[in-house]
């Protein structure tokens, strides 16, 4: 089961984990969730999606305090959202996705440091299942944005799912997706 923590707003540059402590923080979450993670962090916002029986995002979101030295730093606690299952996980990261790409500056940082995580893990199963999906999305005509994957990419994702179509579907039907 896919898990997401993401943290935006005026608390994200608190989590903003430097691009040389980003795979120390992986081997942490990694202790805790047997699982390769994936994180993804800007000054603007940080996501990490994790897989696991059981949702770990308390824990994770504790070390991550720690491991910043965020102990005396208040969080808003509107900033922090936790999703849990792969459904509810995918369709809040790209429903938020969508919503980002409206502000070009800060997706563009986003897809930038999405690519940076992909590029340095590229056997991560998490990484290649958001690429699907995201590729899916990204063909259909009423989606506005660019993929994820920024065009130095040359390494296309594995075809999509019919779990990666069912979300397309849920998306198009609640029409957020359009930007």
């Amino acid at each position: 089961m896919i898990h997401l923590i993401t943290v935006s707003g005026k608390s994200a540059r608190h989590f903003y984990l430097r691009p040389e402590c980003v795979s120390d923080f992986k081997s942490l979450v990694r202790t805790i969730t047997s699982e390769n993670p994936m994180v993804i962090s800007t000054r603007f916002r940080s996501d990490v999606f994790y897989k696991g029986d059981s949702s770990c995002s308390e824990a994770i979101l504790k070390m991550w305090t720690l491991y910043g030295g965020m102990y005396n730093i208040k969080t808003d606690p509107s900033d922090v959202f936790s999703s849990d299952g792969d459904q509810e996980a995918l369709e809040r990261y790209f429903h938020s996705i969508n919503a980002l790409s409206l502000n070009w500056y800060y997706y563009n940082q986003y897809r930038k440091a999405f690519s940076s995580a992909y590029s340095e893990d590229r056997q991560n199963t998490l990484a290649a299942t958001i690429l699907q999906c995201d590729e899916h999305l990204t063909r259909l005509p009423c989606t506005r944005r660019a993929s994820l994957r920024c065009d130095m990419e040359t390494t296309a994702p594995g075809p999509a799912s019919k779990d990666h179509f069912a979300l397309a579907m849920r998306l198009l039907n609640n029409q957020s997706h359009i930007n």
